[in-house]
């Protein structure tokens, strides 16, 4: 009863996108994994949610295909962090803890399957509250990239009223050079 309960909870825990996966094959087709890919996984899951990763250890054992299945989703996450912290490494430690939190959020959700204590209830009030915090962090911090792209803009246009008429004057120019240099090639080629 217990494994049934552990593996409910890890496919409660990695959302709805393995859920989708499991319904689409059947019971006993095994879901590849590459054993690189579930090292990165495991790892992972290890660095960032131990429980997630003792869940995960415990389902290897007793069923391959959601093993698989949750091995795929973690490490599709792990490459989305990654690719997070290499273009954006300002944005990485949020979009890690929001992670964090919505993993543990999940975990304790699954959990509750049999019954929520009030600690418990607690523990996910704070949960959902921290991600509400780290949601609005997040936000402020699109607004200032954002407030400053638009400084830059503005600054854009003031520079191109201000010097309009020499901007357009010089772009004249050049288009005439450009014109005259093939006109004289072509003269040239005849």
């Amino acid at each position: 009863m217990k494994s049934i309960v552990l593996s409910g909870c890890l496919i409660a825990l990695l959302g709805a996108g393995v859920a989708t996966l499991l319904a689409a094959q059947s019971p006993v087709e095994a879901v590849s994994i590459l054993p690189e890919r579930e090292a990165a996984a495991t790892a992972f899951a290890r660095e960032h949610h131990p429980e997630l990763a003792d869940l995960l250890a415990g389902l290897k054992g007793r069923d391959q295909h959601r093993y698989g299945a949750a091995v795929n989703e973690l490490f599709q996450a792990s490459e989305r962090l990654a690719r997070v912290q290499t273009r954006s490494p300002d944005r990485y430690e949020m979009e890690l803890d929001l992670w964090k939190l919505n993993s543990r959020i999940r975990l304790l959700t699954a959990q509750s399957v049999s019954g929520m204590p009030e600690e418990r209830r607690a523990e996910l009030k704070n949960l959902l509250l921290a991600r509400q915090e780290l949601k609005a962090r997040q936000l402020q911090a699109e607004r200032a990239r954002l407030v400053a792209r638009l400084d830059k803009v503005d600054a854009s246009i003031v520079e191109m009223k201000k010097n309009g008429d020499e901007q357009a004057e010089k772009e004249l120019e050049r288009l005439l050079k450009s014109v005259k240099g093939k006109s004289v090639s072509v003269r040239r080629s005849k």
